[in-house]
């Protein structure tokens, strides 16, 4: 019996929608809306996310408009101090990977995607995140 695409198509669909409740993620595709301030609509599903976290890993390397690790950092830290938590950049880890492995719960901004993934990689961290998100390990 041949199965119609469509029908096929769909629970493949199903399927992932079904792998991405399994995960504990957020994935949100911007931070800003117009109007309000940086994480301001998120921050609600933030706070449930995050709620037994005290300490929450960033990861900086997107960079938007270039400016620093620190800067985008503390930008962020600023967002999560409205919800009371402690944000922690990854850069300030002498091991990025132990980083990770450790983390309460990870956070990643967003702004250049190719510097993101670039720099995951020379930091030899892309597969510990993706081992840490496929195991659930993160909350």
């Amino acid at each position: 019996m041949r199965v119609p695409s469509c029908i096929l198509y769909f629970y493949l669909y199903c399927q992932t929608i079904l792998i991405y409740k399994m995960r504990n993620l957020i994935i949100a595709s911007t931070s800003t809306l117009y109007g309000s301030s940086y994480l301001e609509y998120l921050l609600p599903y933030i706070t449930v996310h995050f709620k037994n976290c005290k300490t929450v890993l960033f990861i900086p390397y997107a960079r938007p408009s270039g400016i620093s690790h620190e800067e985008y950092t503390q930008f962020v830290r600023s967002a999560f101090a409205k919800i009371n938590i402690e944000i922690k950049g990854i850069h300030e880890f002498e091991n990025p990977a132990e980083a990770i492995e450790k983390a309460e719960g990870i956070f990643t901004g967003g702004g250049n995607t190719f510097l993101l993934v670039t720099q995951l990689y020379e930091n030899k961290i892309m597969s510990v995140l993706e081992n840490a998100l496929k195991m659930g390990l993160l909350t």
